[in-house]
């Protein structure tokens, strides 16, 4: 008898599935005129680990199964599995399964097959082809209005030789993530900004990034090398120089320029900011420092913390005043806990488990790409 099913309730997950598999094809209608590119000639880009003695199943065909399957809700190798072999023939064709050439059946891969191609696939080459993919499905002209830069360690996945898998991403503020790195065990994450960022279009771009990345070098490659602007949503006393200059200037007497509110979780939370001109040569490209505080208490009025940060951006005064920078800052935490959600959400998937290999990172790329 058949093991209880791993996969989610199908009529609850179709529709999801059915969308991704129109577009896993070489191209869906889209505006008049105009095709929407198929995720499949994209995926026929990434390198093939495999020998060729013993292939039955095109490469790409796997990750697509795979991609249509996590989209429909599934959350495990072997979830993948038992929905590509109950597919109906829509989902089958999209990404180019293998059929019998003698009798025209559909030769679904099974778990095993499944499991071994993507924990031998190059992550970095599959998330390539996905991010180019979702860029040709962007609307021209859409641009990034914000772009939060935050690296995570992946907790349950570890690398052949034994370390942690650690991956740094840039995410929109609608939970798309644009382009995402995995930081090797002999450099951090501050020297990968620039790799991860160079692929991108982000002229006009607001990027957000926490008091790690707080480096001259990242101040001057966003504005002179991508014409972005950044917003540093913390300055640590650990820079004890750039620290003092902001920490210095006259909060007490400048007042308070906005107020942010909001009740969740059983607890009322208050954010205030303040925003004053940069000391002259505190950092390239600085143009403005800012005070945030943020007040935590309870439902029934009981303080529970206060927590004051200290921030720099390039942002002029005329592309965001002072509840354009608090609402950036805002963003940026809450990408943060979208990002290490999604990223907690690939720990289950772990439970498969693809710790080896390109397995984790593999699986961080389609989760990651599709979850938004």
């Amino acid at each position: 008898m058949r093991a209880q099913s791993a996969m989610p309730d199908a009529a609850a997950s179709s529709a999801a599935a059915d969308v991704l598999s129109a577009r896993l094809g070489d191209g869906v209608p889209a505006a008049p005129g105009g095709l929407l590119p198929g995720l499949r000639s994209f995926l026929a880009g990434v390198p093939d680990h495999r020998r060729a003695q013993g292939r039955r199943h095109g490469l790409a065909s796997i990750p697509g199964l795979a991609c249509a399957a996590v989209a429909a809700g599934s959350k495990s190798l072997a979830a993948i599995a038992e929905r590509a072999a109950d597919a109906p023939e829509a989902v089958l064709a999209g990404p180019g399964v293998r059929r019998d050439p003698c009798g025209g059946a559909w030769v679904v891969p099974c778990e095993t097959t499944i499991r071994r191609a993507l924990s031998g696939m190059d992550a970095g080459a599959l998330d390539e082809r996905l991010a180019a993919w979702l860029a040709a499905c962007a609307v021209p002209g859409a641009g990034l209005a914000g772009l939060a830069v935050d690296g995570k360690t992946l907790r349950g996945a570890i690398c052949p030789d034994g370390r942690a898998v650690r991956l740094l991403a840039a995410m929109t503020a609608a939970g798309a993530v644009a382009a995402q790195r995995d930081i090797g065990h002999k450099t951090n994450e501050i020297t990968q900004v620039r790799p991860l960022l160079d692929q991108l279009d982000l002229r006009g771009t607001v990027i957000t990034l926490d008091a790690l990345h707080c480096q001259r070098d990242t101040a001057r490659y966003l504005v002179q090398d991508k014409g972005a602007d950044y917003i540093f949503t913390a300055v640590k006393d650990s820079q004890p120089r750039l620290f003092d200059a902001p920490d210095a200037l006259p909060w007490q007497s400048v007042p308070v320029q906005h107020v942010m509110t909001d009740r969740a979780h059983g607890r009322d939370e208050t954010r205030t900011i303040q925003v004053m001109p940069a000391p002259a040569g505190i950092f390239p490209h600085a143009a403005r420092a800012f005070l945030i505080e943020r007040h935590v208490a309870d439902l029934s009025g009981s303080h529970i913390s206060a927590i004051a940060a200290l921030g720099i951006t390039s942002l002029a005064p005329e592309r965001a005043g002072p509840a354009g920078i608090a609402a950036h800052v805002r963003g940026h935490w809450g990408i943060e806990n979208k990002l290490h959600q999604a990223s907690e959400t690939l720990r289950r998937f772990m439970t498969s488990r693809p710790r080896c290999g390109y397995g984790p990172g593999a699986c961080w790329a389609w989760r990651q790409r599709l979850s938004c």
